[in-house]
């Protein structure tokens, strides 16, 4: 029963702190993403990758550099080569 009980406890402190170093990182300030994605032009879920990638910065104040583009293989080859 003892062993149980230290064995909840550690779990627990282990989750708890797992959360928050998770929670810290998610906020920090200051972050610059590159990304390329496909959720361009006529994609119908482009407005809803862009309302939710405006959504993400205001809350984290980090920044996305979004190189979003339709599905054209030439064109992201090229996006992601010249990185």
């Amino acid at each position: 029963m003892k062993k149980k009980m230290i064995s909840a406890l550690l779990c627990t402190a282990m989750t708890v702190s797992m959360i928050s170093a998770g929670a810290l990182s998610v906020y920090a300030e200051g972050v610059e993403l590159d990304v390329v994605t496909t959720f361009a032009g006529e994609d119908s879920n482009a407005k809803n990758y862009q309302e939710g990638l405006e959504g993400w910065q205001e809350t984290s104040g980090n920044t996305v550099n979004d190189n979003s583009a339709t599905a054209d293989e030439t064109l992201i080859f090229i996006k992601i080569k010249n990185r």
